[in-house]
């Protein structure tokens, strides 16, 4: 294209062009680097003002950008930033296509590295953000680009953004919105130290109203699951917000396994350290279904369920420690520590005995022996003394050492009947 100067003929080839590589994507593609038409589109973009031209090229640009393989190509030619230089001279037919392009490219982790261009590109999206009117289709546009954007953590620090993404919750197109809550999902689970920021901008209550709704159910339940490992502040909002009594009421009513998982690993955020939050999940009534899902859901589902319990138990002071396992705690970690995952099992160990220090009152006496014996708990600790982990085997023989000492005499006696009578 670079010998070409008629406008009619430019136009003509990029149609050609863009019909190529939408109707044969990866041959046409293949076509284009071979005959250097990618240099061509860097030479057009620079010189290059009409409207329709320019228009033509994003939508073949699009086309090419969408294939991760071909965007390492589309950066060495610096074909981003002569994109981002129209956007800011104000393009207008060929504005939304171009801010795919941006975004497909900011998708590429590996290749893309121009924070500079990132900063640029987000000033643009706040001015176009302050406009009066906004058509539906662009909001799209700027939404999904949001989302693209927070793979590369472009908004670190930035609170207006946030306070416009925001705003965009506030849209009523599931679109516009779903997209907007995959923005803060990636952004609150690449950085703990943005939730506070993140709490501060965005709306609880909206939040919490769009996990009501199908189509934004999914990824709202994963942003407030990830702001649950956040300050205090934001976990009591979205307690007095009835956040948890509405995932209790889901986890409690759904058999949709993807539902379970994305619940039970929020609830397991609510209740792990630093800030646990056991309190919050027993008034909502929540763990008589985790118990039943550590016990029977499909495994996926059961180890999430069995981190929020082991984590509720390990955190839980006496009087939650007394409830939890009133409501049938041991039997769900016993069933939790079959999962074959040490880490987890490790934690489940640490939980039991929390379980059982919790109820050591200053003269020694342990108060919540008899109720933990009631329960299960003893047959709990004697059957892992045959566990394959020996580490915890011996735990539970510590545990039961230290907490039922002569229960544990009793049974060393019984063995050395034992093993005199088969001599």
């Amino acid at each position: 294209m670079g010998g070409i100067t008629d406008l009619v003929t430019i136009r003509s080839l990029l149609y050609a062009i863009r019909r190529s590589v939408y109707k044969d994507n990866d041959k046409g593609i293949e076509n284009l680097f071979s005959l250097g038409f990618l240099g061509a589109f860097s030479v057009l973009l620079s010189n290059i003002k009409d409207e329709d031209a320019l228009a033509e090229a994003a939508w073949c640009l699009v086309n090419i950008s969408a294939n991760p393989s071909y965007t390492e190509s589309i950066i060495e030619l610096d074909i981003h930033r002569k994109i981002i230089t129209l956007l800011k001279e104000g393009v207008v037919m060929s504005q939304e296509g171009f801010m795919i392009v941006l975004g497909n490219i900011m998708s590429d982790e590996v290749h893309f590295q121009d924070k500079e261009l990132v900063q640029d590109l987000t000033n643009y999206i706040l001015k176009q953000l302050e406009r009066n009117v906004i058509p539906i289709q662009f909001l799209k546009i700027i939404s999904w680009l949001l989302s693209r954007f927070s793979y590369v953590n472009a908004f670190s620090n930035n609170v207006v953004i946030y306070n416009q993404m925001n705003k965009l919750l506030a849209v009523e197109d599931t679109e516009v919105t779903a997209s907007v809550l995959k923005a803060f999902a990636n952004i609150t689970s690449k950085d703990k130290s943005l939730l506070k920021k993140v709490h501060e901008a965005i709306n609880i209550e909206r939040l919490i109203n769009l996990i009501k709704l199908n189509d934004t159910q999914i990824i709202a339940i994963r942003v407030l699951g990830n702001l649950c490992k956040g300050p205090h502040e934001c976990v009591d909002e979205i307690a007095k917000k009835g956040g948890f009594d509405l995932l209790q009421s889901l986890l409690s009513n759904t058999g949709d396994t993807t539902l379970q998982w994305e619940i039970c690993r929020a609830l397991s955020n609510v209740t792990s350290e630093p800030n646990s939050h056991t309190g919050y999940l027993l008034n909502s009534n929540v763990f008589p279904k985790l118990f039943n899902l550590c016990k029977d859901g499909v495994a996926d589902v059961r180890k999430e369920a069995a981190w929020a319990i082991a984590n509720a138990s390990i955190e839980a002071d006496k009087e939650q420690s007394v409830e939890l396992i009133k409501m049938g705690v041991i039997s769900a970690l016993a069933k939790g520590i079959e999962i074959s995952n040490p880490t987890l099992q490790e934690l489940i160990m640490w939980a039991i005995d929390n379980l059982l220090s919790a109820g050591i009152s200053k003269s020694g006496e342990n108060h919540l022996s008899e109720v933990f014996e009631a329960e299960g708990g003893i047959e709990l600790l004697e059957g892992l003394y045959m566990h394959m982990n020996e580490d915890i085997q011996k735990k539970a023989k510590s545990m039961m050492q230290k907490y039922f000492p002569n229960k544990e005499e009793s049974d060393l006696l019984g063995e050395s009947i034992m093993n005199l009578i088969e001599e």
